[in-house]
Parts: structure tokens; C-alpha cells; sequence
């Protein structure tokens, strides 16, 4: 359990201080992985933005057992 920085509400509608954060692995076994999922990430910067970028659809790659040369 860990508390976040105050971040208030984007662009005027959602309140992203209204949601909790948990292992993946928990949500899996409490609700399924079948139902909607949301990963949000943060980056400090656009450089650090890019390579995040490319280090998530890695993972996901990944996740989802897909070689080099299929399409995400």
C-alpha cells in the first residue's frame, strides 16, 4: 500500500485522486483478467515518454507470446 502526490483532476473531469493501485496479479485473482484492464504510466519528459513507449510494447509483446514479425 502506497500513498500518491495529490494530482487532482484531469482535464477538468476525471479525478485521478479517486483510484487505487494494485499487482495486476491481485485484480487477476479478485475479479479476472477477463474483464477491463487500464495501465496508466507517467513519464517525466518526451525523451523518457519515447523509450517508455517502446519498453511497454515490449512487454506486452511479450505477454501476449507474439514473435518479431507479427503485428501488435
Amino acid at each position: 500500500i502506497g500513498v500518491l502526490e495529490k494530482q487532482g483532476k484531469f482535464l477538468g473531469l476525471e479525478d485521478t485522486d479517486n483510484r487505487i493501485i494494485i499487482p495486476i496479479s491481485a485484480y487477476g485473482q479478485m475479479y479476472g483478467l477477463r474483464s477491463g484492464i487500464q495501465i496508466g504510466v507517467q513519464y517525466p519528459d518526451q525523451p523518457t515518454l519515447r523509450e517508455g513507449e517502446y519498453e511497454l510494447e515490449g512487454i506486452m509483446r511479450r505477454v501476449r507470446k507474439l514473435d518479431a514479425t507479427e503485428e501488435n
